[in-house]
């Protein structure tokens, strides 16, 4: 390709950069850096961000983020050198897990926290572990109804309608407040509440063990990573 066609599409490219979402800029950030790291040329990294970024631009408008458009950073830079990549199908076990531990580490940093700025009690230990557990089965189920059709390569044409969706989500949000509500009422003296500082360790706990998990089990999706 001839320099100036090049230097056309750069001036293209960061053109379109600049309408792209904070979320998606990232991605293309994310994106440019591993494409650097697996030794692309310069006019393979640019031609791929200019038959992306158009595409990305447009679809964005109806909220599809790059990362459902074309996958994880990794699976995309394979995708552009054409090296097949082994991408885990990740089981429900697996996400509960994923979902859980995210969870526990969110609601245990907030239980210690809010009591700082709010008239409220820290959560003891059982309504946690209830709460997070509950939850990451209730997101799991969110994700299997609604949200795996939002996966590249998915067949759209099974995601429920909006009305639909609304429904499978009320239900998902009320189990998992009735079971972490309902575990605010075991007595005391079996749901304890831990000192800040341990709790807090089992928060950073958590969250590393489920960086870990995930790195382990080559996880790169979830509820909370679509």
């Amino acid at each position: 390709m001839e320099a100036q066609e090049l230097r056309a599409l750069i001036e293209q490219n960061l053109k379109l950069e600049e309408q792209l979402t904070k979320k998606n800029q990232q991605y293309i950030f994310d994106l440019r850096k591993a494409m650097s790291n697996a030794n692309l040329s310069e006019e393979k990294q640019i031609t791929a961000l200019a038959e992306m970024l158009p595409q990305l631009v447009e679809t964005q408008k109806s909220g599809q983020t790059a990362r459902q458009l074309f996958g994880t950073v990794t699976e995309r830079v394979a995708a552009i050198t054409h090296e097949p990549v082994e991408v885990k199908e990740v089981g429900m076990k697996e996400m509960v897990i994923d979902n859980s531990l995210l969870l526990f580490a969110l609601l245990a940093l907030m239980s210690v926290v809010m009591p700082m700025f709010l008239n409220g009690q820290p959560q003891g230990i059982l309504s946690l572990i209830i709460g997070s557990i509950s939850g990451g089965f209730a997101f799991y189920y969110l994700y299997d109804k609604i949200y795996q059709y939002d996966r590249p390569g998915a067949d759209r044409s099974q995601k429920p309608s909006a009305l639909k969706t609304l429904g499978i989500s009320l239900v998902g949000m009320l189990g998992w407040s009735l079971f972490f509500i309902g575990s605010m009422f075991i007595p005391a003296n079996i749901n304890v509440v831990l000192q800040p500082v341990y709790t807090l360790i089992l928060a950073v706990g958590a969250y590393l063990v489920r960086r870990y998990l995930r790195k382990k089990n080559n996880i790169g999706t979830s509820m909370f990573t679509r």
